[in-house]
Parts: structure tokens; C-alpha cells; sequence
């Protein structure tokens, strides 16, 4: 094997334990992302906690972003965004995902 191929199997079991965790995540916490998105669709803009972070969500127009904070909600910084559309109705159907996706690069985060 070259050192091209080890990296390569590197990425390919990187990539595994991440879906694997969103998998897992997006499945086991379903209720409580639905929740979130009922919320976040009627308030425009949510704080929650994972570990020891803080995420806040805001809605636009076109779609949601999500910003880390690391001290506790004080600043935020590694800010992400993703298109869902105009409706709510979008919004609705592709807000659970984009939940589980950012609860999943900040567990992800912290065990790599």
C-alpha cells in the first residue's frame, strides 16, 4: 500500500464514523428534531446546548444557519448555512436534517 492509499482509508473510515453517527443521531433523536423545528419555524432564531457548546439557529428567507459558541453563548463563530426554501413547508421537512447534521459535526468534532 502507498501512503496515498493509507490516507485514502483514513478518509473512507473518517467519513464511515461520521454517518454512522448521523445515522444514528438523525434517528434516535427524530421527536426531539421535530420539536426544535416547530419551534425554530415559529420563533425564527434558536439556542441550544450540545456537550459543551451552544448552537444558535436562525431562519432566513431561503434557509437556516447555525453558529458554534465554545464559551458558554457568549460569541459565536463557525457559522454553517444550508438552503430549505421559502415555504415553512420545506422548512419543515428539511430542518431535522440539517439539526441532526450540525449535532453531528460538533459530537463529531469532539471525538476527532
Amino acid at each position: 500500500m502507498t501512503q496515498e492509499d493509507l490516507e485514502n482509508f483514513d478518509d473512507v473510515e473518517r467519513d464511515n464514523a461520521y454517518f454512522d453517527l448521523f445515522f444514528e443521531l438523525e434517528k434516535k433523536n427524530a421527536a426531539q428534531y421535530e420539536e426544535l423545528t416547530k419551534r425554530l419555524i415559529k420563533e425564527k432564531s434558536l439556542v441550544i446546548q450540545i456537550e459543551n457548546f451552544w448552537v444558535k439557529y436562525s431562519l432566513d428567507r431561503y434557509g437556516c444557519s447555525a453558529a458554534i459558541s465554545h464559551d458558554a453563548g457568549e460569541s459565536f463563530s463557525e457559522h454553517s448555512w444550508s438552503r430549505l426554501g421559502w415555504s415553512k413547508k420545506k422548512k419543515g421537512k428539511y430542518l431535522p436534517t440539517f439539526l441532526a447534521k450540525t449535532e453531528t459535526d460538533v459530537k463529531f468534532g469532539l471525538e476527532n
